[in-house]
This record gives C-alpha cells, structure tokens and sequence, in this order.
C-alpha cells in the first residue's frame, strides 16, 4: 500500500509539473507576444527604447522618459524645437488590429506648447512615408501641461492601405513646435462615429 501511495504522490507532481511548466511557456509566449503600449518594456536589448517601436524623427526628438508617465514608471516624449521638424513613433498595426474592422484608440497625452497638432497615422515600415491622418488627429492643442485622457474617432485599416503602411503611428507634425508626452495605449473594436 506505501509504494502505492508513493507512485500516486510521484504521477501527481509529475502531472503537476507538466500542468504548471506549460502554463508558465503559455505566460512567457504572451509576455514576448505584448505590444508594449504602455512602453514598459525595454529588454530586447536594452536600449533606451520601448521594445517592439520603430522611432524616427527629422529634426523632432523622441525621447523613452522614465518617472513623468501617466501610469507606469516609462512614457515616450516627441518633440520639435522649430517649425519643420516632426518625430514619428510606430509598431506594426497587425499586432493590435485587423483589416476590415472598427477601431478607436485611447491614450494619455502631455502636451506642452502652443500649437502642437498630433495623433494617429498609417506609415510605411521606415516611417518615412504617412497615409491620411485616419480621422484620428487631434486639432491643435494648446499645451496645458498636464496628462489629459484623449479617443480618437472610429476608424478602419483596410487591407490595402496596411499592406502600404503597416505601423500604426503616432505623429508630432511637422508645422508643431512643442512637445506631447505618450502613454498607455487601449485599442478597442467599435462601430462608425
């Protein structure tokens, strides 16, 4: 009856090992699948820039700020000093949306400055390249230099414009002299404004 009991004792840890072991690749293949959209995540490789980000600026900056989010301890910062400068900042739209559907998005922004226009774009993988603005950039802002909870309008990603841009981008223009802060992104499905 002992070895009895000892068998049982050895296929249950056994069985729990498998049950557990699995659970926590389950876990680790989520954590590595995760968009990073509230930019938490800077391990492969640490570099000062949120995991998973195509980052491009012409003249802009864009700064990984740590301490000043809205919620976390990271938050990205785009800034232009002078007129023609712009700062991009974009990760691959099929990680977070699909073709054919309905999406808003909603973010933390920090606006500083006085005529600071930004939002969301399709661009092009180096971000060289932005399609139409999707209904989702906001008018010019007067910077008022607290964190504000902003949605954009409903918008869809058709297959041919993503196949054109897939990075789904938030942009600081190129006419905007100032600064916005960027955190904690939630996409939702939705239906047409």
């Amino acid at each position: 009856m002992r070895w009895l009991t000892t068998a049982l004792a050895v296929l249950l840890s056994l069985v729990l090992s498998l049950l557990l072991g699995h659970r926590f690749t389950a876990d680790s293949q989520t954590a590595e699948a995760d968009p990073n959209l509230s930019f938490e995540i800077d391990v492969a490789p640490q570099d000062e820039k949120p995991d998973g980000w195509v980052i491009l600026a012409q003249g802009g900056e864009v700064e990984y700020k740590r301490g000043s989010a809205a919620a976390g301890r990271w938050c990205v910062a785009l800034k232009n000093s002078k007129p023609g400068e712009w700062a991009r900042i974009g990760l691959p739209a099929s990680l977070i949306a699909k073709p054919n559907t309905w999406y808003k998005l909603r973010y933390w922004a920090l606006v500083r400055g006085d005529s600071v226009r930004y939002g969301w774009r399709l661009a092009s993988a180096d971000l060289k390249e932005v399609s139409d603005d999707l209904g989702a950039m906001e008018d010019v802002q007067a910077g008022a230099a607290k964190w504000r909870l902003t949605q954009t309008k409903a918008f869809k990603l058709t297959d041919a414009e993503l196949e054109r841009y897939p990075l789904l981008t938030f942009c600081l223009d190129g006419g905007t002299v100032g600064s916005v802060d960027l955190d904690d992104i939630a996409i939702s499905r939705s239906s047409p404004d």
